[in-house]
């Protein structure tokens, strides 16, 4: 854990550039929203990263893309992280699989919707 928040700060530093990157692949004038399935409950943020793990579940790297993938998770929140609590960000279990992908006539993503190890999310930018 010490590792990836080391590795987290240390991106943090670079934010504002990763924010410019990481919205204009998701090309959304909103921020993207992660929303479990069965209670609603997710979060809204100009950050989204896909945190991929070893096979012993300590940390491995960053995805910058937004797009989730199976065996990671995806965590949505701020970059500033105002309060530094667990509410300034979401992050998923696991991806486990893709149920649907939406992208819109340019080929950019608009909706994601897969499983974790225990939920069904949407993700929509």
């Amino acid at each position: 854990m010490q590792q990836f928040a080391k590795l987290y700060i240390e991106k943090s530093v670079r934010g504002f550039e990763s924010l410019i990157l990481r919205n204009s692949k998701l090309k959304s004038k909103y921020m993207p929203r992660l929303i479990r399935e069965r209670d609603g409950e997710g979060f809204a943020g100009s950050a989204v990263d896909i945190i991929e793990w070893n096979e012993d579940g300590t940390f491995k790297k960053i995805h910058e893309d937004g797009m989730p993938r199976i065996g990671c998770s995806v965590k949505v929140g701020s970059v500033t992280a105002g309060t530094y609590s667990t509410r300034d960000w979401w992050m998923t279990t696991p991806v486990t699989e893709i149920l649907e992908i939406i992208k819109n006539d340019k080929g950019q993503l608009e909706y994601i919707k897969f499983k974790t190890e225990n939920s069904v999310y949407e993700m929509k930018a």
